[in-house]
């Protein structure tokens, strides 16, 4: 078996591109590596490469698209727990008139007894006046009482639970680039209009 060396990641990821070209029709690559060797930083570089054309054509999971939610865990009220949406994130700003409650609650459903739901958060400044609207999740889950079955509403979700969701509309999204791949048409007010290649990294842990 012949061994191939790279000067560096981006070397290796523009050697991705290449294989990953329609001349080639190689449809996919599966790439193992153990934690710490680079696989959030190739599929950066992998991303970068196709920015530098002038339009990005690349869909992926990785660290960053995790990073795109955060909580608000209102320590000082306590009640009102929200995972908000990064206000300036291209990728989130092109998903804007999308039904993702329904899209990401169809796959979300299968896995999952935690209901959610995508909401506008009116955001002001120090003098009041309305600034925007803040796109944030609230999460809730149906529980059995002596009183019979009760919503729990601004419910935390576990990490694992989180970390589901965020999977779940990683793949909401990339139902939509499938759909419109398989039906020859460009999608409009979707980030899904201008992705062309699909990269999913995920971490490898030990049980032990």
């Amino acid at each position: 078996m012949s061994t191939t060396s790279f000067a560096d990641l981006s070397a290796l990821a523009q050697h991705f591109r290449n294989e990953l070209a329609p001349a080639n029709a190689k449809k996919f690559i599966l790439l193992y590596a153990y934690n710490g060797t680079g696989k959030t930083r190739l599929s950066t570089a992998f991303k970068d490469i196709g920015k530098q054309t002038g339009q990005t054509d690349t869909l992926y999971f990785n660290a960053f698209t995790e990073d795109l939610f955060s909580w608000d865990n209102d320590l000082d009220g306590d009640s009102e727990r929200y995972l908000t949406l990064y206000p300036s994130s291209n990728f989130l700003a092109g998903l804007a008139g999308v039904d993702m409650d329904t899209k990401v609650y169809d796959i979300l459903k299968l896995y999952a007894d935690f209901e959610f739901d995508f909401d506008d958060l009116p955001i002001n400044g120090e003098d009041g006046k309305f600034l925007r609207n803040q796109r944030i999740v609230r999460f809730s889950r149906k529980i059995q009482t002596a009183a019979g079955l009760t919503k729990v509403e601004n419910i935390k979700v576990s990490r694992s639970e989180e970390n589901l969701f965020i999977w779940c509309f990683f793949l909401a999204v990339l139902q939509m680039v499938l759909w419109a791949a398989r039906s020859g048409t460009s999608p409009t007010n979707c980030a899904a209009r201008w992705m062309r290649t699909i990269s999913a990294t995920t971490c490898c842990r030990s049980s032990s």
